[in-house]
């Protein structure tokens, strides 16, 4: 659920933040002519997207299970 309410075929492409930083997510989607789609965005780092905030500490709860560290973002 956490990648689908990304909803990242229908996100705008975003702009670079150079002042607060950016994240850019990507995607690859079953399908396509080759065999997959794939979608990519820019959000920026200060974001108060609470989808992209939910996915970000998914990941750092990753990071610290498996990578026993935190993460660096």
């Amino acid at each position: 659920d956490l990648i689908d309410n990304l909803q990242m075929p229908d996100r705008k492409k975003g702009k670079t933040d150079d002042d607060e930083g950016y994240v850019t997510l990507r995607i690859r989607e079953p399908g396509g002519d080759e065999g997959h789609d794939v979608f990519s965005a820019n959000v920026s780092r200060a974001t108060n997207d609470q989808d992209v905030l939910d996915v970000g500490a998914y990941l750092q709860k990753l990071i610290m299970k498996y990578h026993k560290k935190e993460a660096d973002f």
